[in-house]
């Protein structure tokens, strides 16, 4: 079984969005974040409810109107490897 993700308190994120620039500050840790679109997507799908990386990617494939593919999961994989060290994401206990 695929491992389920699930963002921090979404109640803790404030946004702020500007052109294609997304801004994220973490109540939680005080730290604040500069997103891509890409990033601040999967940011908040991951607010809605845990989704694994393959969901995330045919997700984020759909909106983009592209096929799933290794590229894409690479960026998403490296995107959910950057949110767990930030602490902006966790597991999904099973």
């Amino acid at each position: 079984m695929a491992e389920l993700w699930k963002s921090v308190d979404p109640s803790k994120l404030e946004w702020r969005v500007w052109s294609d620039e997304h801004v994220v500050y973490d109540d939680g840790s005080g730290d604040t974040h500069l997103l891509d679109d890409e990033a601040a997507g999967v940011l908040r799908r991951l607010c809605q409810g845990p989704a694994s990386a393959d969901q995330l990617v045919a997700e984020l494939a759909q909106e983009l109107e592209i096929e799933p593919n290794q590229v894409l999961e690479s960026h998403v994989e490296a995107i959910l490897k950057k949110f767990r060290q930030l602490a902006l994401i966790e597991p999904e206990a099973s």
